[in-house]
């Protein structure tokens, strides 16, 4: 199954990056994807939390069960997220490492389920779509704290 990293540097302290990537409800923030978090419930947040979220892949709404799987701050947050078809799951890990000042984020995204397909078209789609997605995300995330998020 496909796994690839994308990662950006980020002139703020992992203390801070980590308090705002570690947000999920602030993700829409910087989602290219016209991206709706919704936290399940109320309280603390927590491993374990679970939010319904709402992309648009390709202009068609996505709708997806987020689940907080790591929690270490300021070093690694992780969710699951899982289409609401049941179909695919993927792992979202974020390691922040301080460098030169401010902060490497590695964003490494795995996938844990997903039709046989998928391996033939990743390979395809990955230079042309979704590789230059998540660079476009990880861009605006490096915007988003570089203005004091």
């Amino acid at each position: 199954m496909p796994v690839k990293t994308y990662s950006v540097a980020v002139t703020t302290t992992p203390e801070k990056a980590y308090a705002y990537l570690s947000d999920l409800r602030r993700h829409a923030e910087w989602s290219p994807d016209n991206l709706t978090v919704e936290q399940h419930g109320s309280g603390e947040v927590q491993v374990g939390t679970r939010y319904r979220t709402v992309g648009h892949l390709q202009g068609q709404p996505n709708e997806a069960i987020v689940e907080i799987t790591t929690l270490a701050p300021p070093t690694r947050f992780s969710f699951t997220s899982a289409d609401s078809n049941g179909r695919s799951t993927w792992l979202h890990e974020f390691t922040l490492t301080p460098e030169s000042g401010g902060t490497r984020i590695d964003r490494k995204v795995s996938v844990v389920k997903a039709p046989a397909l998928l391996n033939v078209i990743f390979p395809l789609l990955h230079p042309i779509v979704i590789g230059p997605g998540n660079m476009k995300s990880m861009g605006m995330l490096k915007a988003k704290l570089e203005a004091g998020a």
